[in-house]
């Protein structure tokens, strides 16, 4: 590696071969980027707090805000580019493809390299992947700060010691009509900056860096030795100018945004995420629930801490709860104090368990409350994380005469009735049924009550054939009228009847409809708590009963599913005892599978999943 020093800013150099791709390398160059911008405006915001007072009374104010201004929006997020030397078209694993076209620029901005780390190891790779199965496996990777400024309050966080005290003295003696304008003196977070335009199909994704002059990277910040850092020697100075010399088109080459969300969509929604479910976003797990019951949050935290006899494999498995003072981390075996339990004012509290054992699945639990604007709003924060999957584990309405209390619901199709997403996804597109994740609830539920052993070896099946069917798939009609039951009755049963709907709630199409939005695949599990259309009213002393007995055994059936889609089955010993075995590479393939689902794969999606 070289390092070169040019007008005070830096060059540096690594002549590579894909089939030697560090990304180690690269990553921790875009964390020092990155972090050297934090500081810097951590610094800037500093220097202003101590010099406000001064500038405004020595009637300097207008100068020093714009003075600070400037600095402000030189302070920017690092960007990765990839730059291919040919055309290539080869498979990133054998459920994805991966297609690159020569006379374009692929780019995105990063932030919160620590949070992101996982997920652009797994999609660079995948690249690196199918560059090795083309014919020419030349590629460019490029590093460097971008054109979009880093907004302050998503870099400083006024509480922080550091700077609370000095704003607290500036507020103290000048009073609330001193306080300054920070959009005077720095960029801050402006939305017409962020949005979800190319999630939508509003904007094409050669159009993206063209109508937003600030935002935008050119072609010539690419292959500036001054604003760059190079880790292929296809893409060093020499080379350019040399390929400038042939090829005087070169700077007019197309740009591709990399992902649907660049650092400042990503930054607004992780601060979003922490506010809402008083965790840090590094601690979202990779598979997401939903429930709208505390009673599910407590039957969760039971089996993440519980520690069967001698398995010592999982003692060291984490489980972070929610809490405005830091992160409260529990290990298996630990109880939780009355203080630990509470949810300390989380609007959506979030619960995470993080595994030892990296072949096995990370879950996060979030109570997410009743009503779909309350799934809209966590999924659409949500979304940048990029999670293999989430899924709603609810209670439920039944709708059918046959059907009882307890009876699982597992959504097949969905009734929008719900009304926050039709501006951006009428009800006229279809919300498919995502099979490759339904496949192993159905496994899950036939697992857990050993359906295939002849039923005088299983008393659990008599309770199956009592209520005809443990399992119904159907369609879930999702409301936003919590009190639909006082509806006008023939209008609802015409309704129900013509979508042939099993079941009602207030979540499921929302989670479902924004999980296709954002090409996340999803999954409703439900459990029927009444049925209203039949007189089963869900009543206090009715409702604590059924909670008690049905919330465990649904919330275990839901984690068996995510567990067999890391690949987790179980073998029977001579007597006919069934043991849980490791992990296996079957499951690696399922979870590609459904990450690489072609029902959620759009006509211009971008090149990272």
């Amino acid at each position: 590696m070289t390092e070169n020093s040019t007008n005070g800013s830096f060059f540096r150099g690594m002549e590579i071969t894909n089939t030697h791709f560090d990304f180690e390398s690269l990553w921790r160059t875009v964390k020092d980027l990155y972090q050297a911008s934090i500081i810097q405006m951590q610094n800037l915001f500093e220097e202003f707090l101590r010099d406000y007072s001064q500038a405004k009374e020595k009637g300097v104010l207008t100068f020093f805000e714009q003075k600070r201004k400037e600095e402000s929006l030189k302070i920017t997020y690092p960007y990765i580019a990839i730059q291919p030397a040919m055309d290539i078209h080869g498979a990133g694993n054998i459920w994805s493809e991966v297609v690159l076209l020569a006379n374009n620029d692929y780019w995105l901005t990063v932030t919160q390299p620590h949070v992101q780390e996982d997920y652009f190891r797994e999609e660079l790779n995948k690249v690196i992947e199918a560059t090795e199965n083309s014919d020419n496996p030349k590629l460019g990777y490029i590093v460097g700060p971008s054109q979009t400024p880093i907004p302050l309050t998503f870099a400083v966080n006024i509480q922080d010691p550091r700077f609370k005290q000095a704003w607290e003295k500036l507020w103290s003696i000048q009073g609330k009509n001193y306080k300054p304008k920070f959009s005077k003196s720095f960029y801050l977070p402006n939305l017409s900056d962020i949005d979800d335009k190319y999630v939508d199909a509003k904007v094409r994704r050669h159009e993206l860096l063209y109508n937003r002059p600030i935002l935008s990277i050119s072609s010539e910040d690419l292959h500036n030795p001054a604003r760059t850092i190079w880790f292929d020697d296809m893409t060093s100075p020499a080379s350019l100018q040399e390929e400038q010399t042939i090829n005087p088109n070169r700077q007019h080459r197309a740009l591709q945004q990399l992902s649907f969300f660049d650092a400042l969509r990503t930054d607004y929604s992780l601060h979003r995420l922490q506010h809402y479910t008083l965790t840090e976003p590094k601690y979202f797990q990779p598979n997401v629930l939903f429930t709208n019951y505390q009673k599910y949050v407590e039957k969760f935290i039971e089996w993440a801490l519980r520690s069967p006899s001698g398995d010592l494999e999982h003692e060291e498995d984490q489980l972070i709860l929610p809490s405005n003072g830091g992160p409260i981390i529990k290990h298996r075996g630990q109880e939780l104090t009355n203080e630990e339990k509470a949810n300390q004012g989380a609007q959506m509290p979030a619960y995470h368990f993080k595994p030892k054992n990296s072949d096995a699945p990370g879950i996060t639990l979030i109570n997410i409350g009743v009503g779909p604007s309350n799934a809209k709003n966590i999924t659409d924060h949500l979304a940048v994380l990029r999670p293999n999957c989430w899924i709603m584990v609810g209670h439920c309405g039944g709708i059918r005469f046959r059907q009882q209390l307890g009876q699982y619901i597992l959504a097949q199709a969905y009734v929008r009735d719900d009304h926050v997403l039709d501006h951006v996804l009428p009800t006229w597109v279809p919300i498919p049924n995502i099979e490759e994740l339904q496949h192993h609830f159905k496994e899950s539920i036939k697992h857990y009550y050993n359906t295939d052993k002849p039923q005088s070896e299983n008393p659990a099946k008599s309770e199956l054939l009592r209520r005809q069917t443990e399992l119904r798939i159907g369609t879930v009609f999702s409301t936003d009228d919590r009190n639909w039951e006082l509806d006008d009755y023939n209008k609802m049963l015409e309704r129900f009847e013509l979508s042939r709907a099993v079941a009602i709630d207030m979540e499921s199409a929302t989670i479902a409809a924004n999980g296709y939005r954002y090409r996340i695949p999803y999954a409703a599990f439900l459990c029927v708590s009444d049925r209203p259309l039949h007189g089963e009213i869900k009543m206090r002393d009715m409702a604590q009963s059924f909670y008690q007995e049905a919330t465990k055994k649904h919330l275990d059936i839901a984690i068996l599913a995510i567990q067999r889609l890391y690949g987790k089955r179980y073998d029977k010993d001579r007597e006919g005892e069934e043991h849980p075995f490791s992990y296996k590479s079957k499951g690696k393939k399922d979870l590609l599978q459904l990450k690489a689902s072609r029902k959620l794969r759009g006509l211009d999606d971008p090149l990272f999943r």
